[in-house]
């Protein structure tokens, strides 16, 4: 389910819908939940778990930015 269509969207943006941690995790908003005093090392927990060693190819996170955003610059041709 993707976040950026359909109803879930138009709840969240348009008419400003806050879910709550419980009803996010049922509609598939989020993985998981966690304790406030532990979500930053979940989070660098779960970066770490999905990073490649290498760090990511610019390309493939480029592709990333434009599946979740649109089309939008170049950021594989941009110099870091």
């Amino acid at each position: 389910m993707k976040l950026g269509t359909g109803y879930l969207f138009h709840e969240a943006i348009v008419l400003g819908r806050r879910y709550t941690a419980d009803e996010a995790f049922e509609h598939g908003i989020i993985q998981r939940t966690c304790p406030a005093e532990d979500l930053m090392s979940t989070a660098f927990e779960i970066v770490r778990s999905v990073t490649p060693k290498g760090g990511f190819n610019k390309t493939h996170l480029s592709n990333m930015k434009k599946d979740i955003y649109g089309k939008g610059p170049d950021f594989a041709s941009s110099k870091v």
